[in-house]
């Protein structure tokens, strides 16, 4: 297709002080305001701070390309386009950078349901994030939102700002509660912040941490830089002058670690994890923790992160498994429900525990454990499926060393769990 597809006013979700909420046909109004909001865009599009870059594609996912959509300023339709112009306009000739940057992260929030992909949910009566699932998934019936904000509706400039708001008294309220007044004066800062590569920390001095809490990338579930361009390409019009790092027009970088599933790319994925690990061996101190969440249904995945720990010097001491999403969260039929906590301390000595034990014993121990996890769960909240009891499987193998888990066989030990569950 060399075009988004067409589209059409077919309904409105309206609230009234008399009557309350409903749902009516666009009248001849509701149709000419459209047509209206279109020819002011028109207009004055030249003089609105609209993005221009293309979209770009990866070989897992071509989405939302292959529907058309070419640009970023065509995921949104030009009443959207007029009003988010207009705002993010006044919001560039803000004059003081704190506030103008606190007023841009409200901006970019609220384009996650304020665009052409963000699906109307009749069941619940409101707009859908476009990222309800991590990808461009296109709708053919999607909902313009009241991009302002207004009583109702989800996502709006208004409530995002206000959200962020609250958000930033409570911390600041959480930081007086935790180290007084003082902590917030300019002589005593209580929180750096640095936006910078965490394969080289320069300025954390070695053994100085207490705790590295991170998040490493879901090796290829998550095409990260690509979604992210979808915030960043609006972003980079108010930032780029004032930060180098928003100056490319895309939000990909060389050192992003990424993973294809070959032999070469997990090699890749393995080595530039491990780099990172290093880096949180080198300023961690001796007696500090490492703690992290991953889930994949892959084996290989899960075998290039155990390599990549023990490579960097870390040992895994604990395991826990964790709902990743709230019960009503919307998730594929088959897909995994929970994460894997791991957490992880320096092998100040080399690796000896369980290195040499045998395969079928390590098996037999993995089932039996998960088996005992598996019944609890189900017990507290139910609904495991295949997906779960692979990432169980794989998240207790972390406790062996990687000569040992490498040569497991996972389906022999899936058979044997269901064995121990009769």
């Amino acid at each position: 297709m060399g075009r988004p597809p067409d589209e059409r006013l077919v309904c409105i979700h309206y609230y009234c002080k008399t009557c309350g909420k409903g749902y009516k046909k666009p009248d001849s109004l509701d149709l000419e305001l459209y047509r209206k909001a279109e020819i002011d865009f028109i207009e004055i599009e030249k003089a609105l701070p609209i993005p221009n870059e293309k979209i770009r594609v990866s070989a897992k996912d071509i989405r939302p390309v292959n529907y058309g959509f070419k640009s970023f300023y065509e995921l949104f339709n030009k009443r959207q386009l007029l009003c988010l112009g207009l705002l993010l306009k006044e919001i560039l000739s803000i004059r003081d950078q704190n506030t103008k940057e606190f007023f841009l992260l409200a901006f970019s929030a609220s384009l996650e349901t304020n665009n052409r992909l963000a699906k109307y949910e009749s069941k619940w009566g409101k707009v859908m994030p476009l990222f309800t699932v991590p990808g461009f998934s296109v709708t053919g019936r999607y909902a313009e939102n009241n991009v302002w904000g207004s009583r109702y509706g989800r996502g709006s400039f208004l409530k995002r700002y206000s959200k962020l708001k609250k958000a930033k008294l409570q911390f600041r309220s959480e930081i007086v509660r935790l180290f007084g007044e003082d902590a917030l004066s300019a002589q005593r800062q209580a929180v750096a912040l640095r936006c910078s590569s965490s394969e080289k920390m320069p300025l954390v001095k070695s053994k100085s941490v207490d705790l590295v809490l991170t998040d490493p990338p879901y090796f290829d579930n998550i095409d990260y830089s690509r979604l992210a361009d979808f915030f960043y390409v609006w972003l980079r019009i108010g930032l780029k002058e004032k930060y180098s790092w928003f100056q490319p027009h895309h939000s990909s970088r060389k050192k992003e670690v990424t993973a294809v599933r070959s032999e070469e790319g997990i090699r890749s994925f393995t080595n530039q994890l491990c780099g990172v690990f290093k880096e949180s061996y080198r300023v961690l101190k001796d007696d500090g923790v490492l703690v992290f969440t991953f889930h994949h249904t892959f084996w290989a995945a899960w075998l290039a992160l155990k390599k990549a720990l023990e490579e960097a010097g870390f040992k895994v001491v604990a395991t826990h498994i964790v709902r990743s999403e709230g019960v009503t969260g919307f998730r594929k039929k088959g897909r995994i429900n929970h994460d894997a906590c791991i957490v992880c301390r320096k092998a100040m000595t080399p690796q000896t525990k369980k290195s040499s034990v045998d395969a079928q014993i390590v098996a037999k121990e993995i089932a039996e454990h998960v088996a005992e996890k598996v019944a609890k769960l189900l017990r507290l909240n139910g609904g495991l499926t295949d997906a779960d009891l692979k990432l169980f499987i794989y998240t207790e193998a972390m406790m062996y060393n990687y000569q040992t888990v490498s040569s497991l066989d996972i389906l022999n030990i899936a058979n044997l769990i269901k064995k121990i569950q009769k």
